[in-house]
């Protein structure tokens, strides 16, 4: 062979260009994935709340792995940033398993969503869309009689705008100031941290707490009247109304609460007793059975929506109507005991009652809009049982 002859084979700067422009498209097309995913972040969740500090909840499972509870949420601890101007938040419409909804984002298997937008003052305090975006406060503006409605996504009114949110209905029922400080997904613990820095600066003359003890935890009631009396006395001479919420029949709370009861013939009924023993003297308001009452006899069907509540009977989940109607049907997940916050939690919905629901977007649970969280009938139920109790206790003027 000729020594000055060249060698076969590719030519080095022709493999060299083939890789660069191979990187290229490869770097593009991440660039292209990542910038899809923030604004499809950007028009949810992860677009309203603030990650600087940490106070009254935590982050979702794949972002923070162990569950810590001070894990950072929200710079005044409410989770959400200040003066938000009516940001557009979507949303599952349905009954749901945690696993369908394991990030700030819903997935595609969501064809049925709803929107709702939120606005904040200075202090991520939720208020109306009207008065957004002008730097208000509560804090020192009050005027007469304020009560300060704690908790969390109930409280706060989550799926809803914020007129047909409970505090909302409350303040028009009670024609005195209602104050949002709720936090989404906050958790009790979380809030007895916030009160201890800026419920005092609200001056409140009545403070209603709603949230749920801390199930999975061994002595769920315990916990929770330890962070209410702690509470109460944060609140100085405002008292401390506790509101227990409503359970929707397909709440993913229900395995729980049976766990925490084993062996009583109505677990929430049990659940309440419960809580207002460990209270006592504070007044508690369980939900749940004007909830059920209100199902019964409700007549806000719209032409051609089909009603139905979800009954488990010997590991059977059916669909009901009002008129006793099955109208789907499935074998129920086995739900197995788990540890306190650690882990997914476990599906608690068959999936073929979930794809019912996809199926046929004029089925809904009345007064519930996806298995949890009250719909605008739901909240302002939710308002009327309240500012009833509070009058009759006299704690209003």
């Amino acid at each position: 062979m000729n020594n000055n002859e060249e060698k076969s084979g590719p030519n080095p700067r022709v493999v060299r260009a083939v890789w660069g422009v191979v990187a290229l498209v490869a770097v593009g097309c991440v660039w292209v994935v990542w910038d899809a995913y923030q604004t499809q972040v950007e028009r949810n969740e992860a677009g309203i709340f603030d990650g600087k500090a940490p106070e009254a909840a935590f982050r979702p499972a794949e972002e923070h792995p162990d569950h810590k509870l001070d894990a950072p949420l929200g710079e005044i601890s409410l989770g959400l940033k200040s003066n938000l101007k009516a940001v557009e938040t979507t949303v599952p419409d349905r009954p749901h398993n945690p696993n369908e909804v394991r990030s700030r984002t819903i997935g595609d298997e969501f064809k049925r969503r709803r929107s709702f937008t939120i606005s904040t003052d200075a202090n991520g305090i939720r208020i109306p869309d009207g008065k957004a975006g002008q730097n208000r406060s509560y804090i020192g503006q009050k005027k007469g009689f304020r009560v300060v409605a704690m908790g969390a996504s109930e409280s706060f009114g989550w799926g809803v705008p914020y007129e047909e949110s409970y505090p909302a209905h409350l303040e028009r029922l009670l024609g005195v100031e209602v104050v949002n400080a709720s936090a989404p997904a906050g958790i009790s613990s979380g809030m007895v941290r916030w009160a201890k820095k800026y419920l005092a600066d609200l001056e409140p003359d009545l403070v209603i707490y709603s949230l749920r003890p801390p199930y999975p935890e061994a002595d769920p009631v315990g916990m929770f009247a330890k962070s209410m009396k702690e509470l109460a006395a944060l609140a100085g001479n405002a008292p401390l109304v506790v509101v227990l919420p409503a359970l929707s029949t397909f709440d993913l709370q229900m395995p729980d609460i049976a766990n925490a009861y084993e062996g009583a013939a109505d677990p929430v009924a049990a659940d309440v007793a419960a809580v207002t023993a460990a209270m006592n003297p504070v007044p508690v308001i369980g939900l749940t059975r004007a909830f059920r009452a209100g199902q019964a006899a409700y007549t806000g069907a719209k032409a051609g929506e089909v009603i139905v509540t979800m009954q488990t009977v010997t590991g059977q989940q059916r669909l009901v109507t009002p008129q006793g109607e099955t109208v789907a049907s499935a074998v129920a997940p086995e739900v197995p005991k788990r540890s306190p916050f650690f882990g997914v939690p476990p599906s608690v919905i068959a999936k073929e009652i979930l794809a019912e629901f996809e199926s046929r977007p004029s089925m809904r649970e009345p007064l519930f809009f996806d298995g949890g969280h009250p719909d605008a009938d739901g909240y302002r139920l939710m308002a009327e049982v309240i500012a009833g109790v509070v009058k009759e206790r006299g704690l209003v003027p």
